[in-house]
């Protein structure tokens, strides 16, 4: 997330963390529909392609469940 974000605690990067944690894949579409919705900044640091790509690495269910136990600690 830090390669594709500059601020990893802004509005854009917990709406794309909180979106990862459901499991789904990260594709163009939903990128532009979480762009139009303003979920997403049009000023990060990667591109869109790269950040599609950076997106959709493999987590396991136990990632999955620590990263949603962490988020809702910081919450």
């Amino acid at each position: 997330m830090s390669g594709t974000v500059s601020d990893i605690n802004g509005k854009s990067a917990c709406n794309i963390l909180e979106y990862l944690l459901i499991g789904e894949s990260f594709d163009e579409a939903k990128y532009n529909e979480m762009y139009e919705r303003k979920a997403i900044a049009y000023n990060l640091k990667a591109t869109k392609e790269q950040i599609i790509d950076d997106l959709n690495g493999v987590m396991s269910p136990l990632q999955l469940r620590m990263m949603k136990e962490l988020l809702a600690h910081l919450d």
